[in-house]
């Protein structure tokens, strides 16, 4: 370094020295320069993270940084981001372990701003419930069974049930979603720390209240209130499975189950018709009757009810809810081609009653209602078959796959319908309305048509020795008595060989006839 170079530097650090010294511990103001050095790239940053406007940040040994002009009004932010949360004058202890309280969950985040940061936060106290929820989960049902069985025989298998990934997934972000804070914030450099918390006491607040609203309810024997009531109650105390009530004792989880549990095992179903046999598939829909009642006796008016199948497939109507007399109907409104019986079961909508996440899936864990099935049997399905098929352009009759897949069909038990009594082409008539469908359907007194197309096409030669066909099906599978389709097949993939074209298209159609039935038959099976 030359003396004039020299110079420069001692008279800098002269001046430096001095300006540290007037009014500043060396430290404090050792701190206020590194923030100072980001502090612009941190304001860019917030700039794009936060609507309308930068978020003023509060560093340690550093005044309020605002904008200029400084606005009238606070800007408008994202809910996500809790801009109000003060920065640390200085360093927490938080920073380097995160703190524990018997009342609180906390999480530490961090990020280049306020947003990553407080996500990162949040992000860990779902991840320290999700495990908790996930161990207890399952758990809570088999404490509230035996304390609300007392050692009766069970004959429901929803004690068994284990909560999925999803399900506490849905409950954990709803639940982090509505009921974190940032408590705190730190900045050093450009990257910022923040504190969330999530008070336990809230959860136990709401939870008891819940509790003692359903209480009423059902002591003024407003079933469904109390049933929503204990829901709610459960909801709230599975996010924190350890909450007891003041002064310790039992788990407000198991409380709250054990509660909704002896409520529902009090609501029974009476079914009309409780077995319902068809003559012919063309009597559905089907209409069934069903009242709920308390204790055999008290109506339950205004409770959401959930029906599925528990044997066989088929569609029926959903979102329905008992009447003020406690009653409601609903439809069967179709049966799977595949299905000749098929049971019912009725229970209580508690996910909608309780207006939970639908991924918790609540119906999954009770049980349903007593006495709430309906068994249900059907002939056979009457099926028509009406294939259009080309063999490298050309009409082919009779159609392979056509032969191929009636043959198949008939092999399963279903009742097959000649194609003459269709009266038009099936490429035809697959492409026309819901309403020539139906009018088809009913014309040939089929429970469900199949029509479409098969056309072979050369594909290429293999190895200079051997020819290639593929053929392309596509079908569609209709209900004969609304004209709605249901389902189709469409695969390019059937391929055949031969040692000439014509042989290898040939084949092709030959190999579609033989694959073809189990593809139509896993479709029908889905319906």
């Amino acid at each position: 370094m030359n003396n004039k170079n020299l110079g420069v530097f001692l008279i800098s650090l002269v001046i430096s020295s001095f300006v540290l010294s007037c009014g500043e511990k060396p430290r404090d103001a050792s701190r206020r320069d590194e923030v100072r050095q980001h502090s612009d790239q941190a304001m860019a940053e917030l700039d794009r993270e936060v609507k309308g406007g930068p978020t003023p940040i509060t560093t340690a040994g550093k005044p309020e940084r605002t904008p200029a002009p400084a606005p009238a009004a606070a800007p408008a932010k994202e809910k996500s981001v809790s801009s109000e949360a003060p920065f640390a004058k200085k360093r927490p202890g938080w920073v380097q372990a995160t703190p524990s309280d018997p009342n609180d969950i906390y999480g530490v985040g961090t990020g280049s701003d306020l947003k990553s940061a407080d996500d990162a936060a949040r992000a860990e106290i779902a991840a320290q419930l999700k495990v908790t929820v996930s161990s207890s989960f399952s758990n809570t049902v088999q404490e509230a069974i035996k304390s609300s069985t007392q050692g009766k025989k069970q004959t429901t298998s929803y004690q068994n049930q284990e909560v999925s990934e999803s399900q506490v997934r849905s409950l954990v972000e709803n639940t982090t979603l509505k009921g974190v804070t940032i408590q705190e914030r730190w900045q050093e450099g450009i990257k910022i720390y923040s504190l969330a918390v999530l008070s336990k006491t809230g959860f136990r607040d709401r939870a008891l209240s819940h509790l003692e609203e359903g209480n009423r309810n059902l002591n003024a024997k407003a079933i469904a209130p109390a049933l929503r009531e204990y829901l709610r109650a459960l909801g709230e105390a599975w996010v924190i499975p350890d909450l007891t009530a003041p002064g310790g004792g039992e788990s407000l989880a198991v409380v709250a189950e054990r509660n909704a549990l002896n409520l529902i095992n009090d609501i029974s179903a009476q079914v009309k018709p409780a077995n319902l046999s068809l003559t012919s598939r063309q009597g559905l829909p089907a209409t069934v009757e069903v009242q709920i009642l308390y204790k055999n006796e008290t109506p339950i008016a205004d409770l959401p009810v959930a029906a599925g199948f528990v044997s066989g497939q088929g569609r029926l109507e959903a979102g329905m809810a008992s009447d003020s007399g406690g009653k409601l109907h609903f439809q069967i409104t179709s049966l799977s081609p595949s299905s000749r019986t098929a049971s019912i079961v009725l229970g209580p909508d508690l996910t909608r009653l309780a207006e939970l996440p639908p991924d918790l899936n609540l119906n999954r864990i009770f049980p349903p209602f007593r006495g709430g099935q309906v068994q249900l049997s059907a002939p056979a399905p009457k099926i028509l078959v009406a294939i259009s098929e080309e063999n490298l352009g050309k009409p082919q009759k009779p159609s392979f796959v056509e032969s191929g897949l009636t043959e198949g069909l008939a092999q399963e038990g279903f009742v097959l319908i000649p194609r003459r009594n269709l009266g038009q082409e099936p490429d035809e008539l697959a492409n026309s309305g819901s309403e020539s469908l139906k009018e088809a359907g009913q014309k040939a007194k089929a429970d469900f048509l199949i029509l479409g197309t098969a056309k072979s096409e050369y594909y290429k030669n293999i190895m200079g020795k051997m020819e290639a066909s593929r053929v392309r099906v596509n079908l569609k599978v209709i209900d004969g008595n609304t004209g709605e389709v249901l389902t189709g097949l469409d695969r390019s993939d059937l391929t055949g060989t031969g040692a000439t074209v014509e042989l290898s298209a040939v084949n092709a159609l030959k190999e579609a006839a033989k694959k073809v039935p189990e593809l139509v038959k896993d479709k029908l099976n889905q319906i």
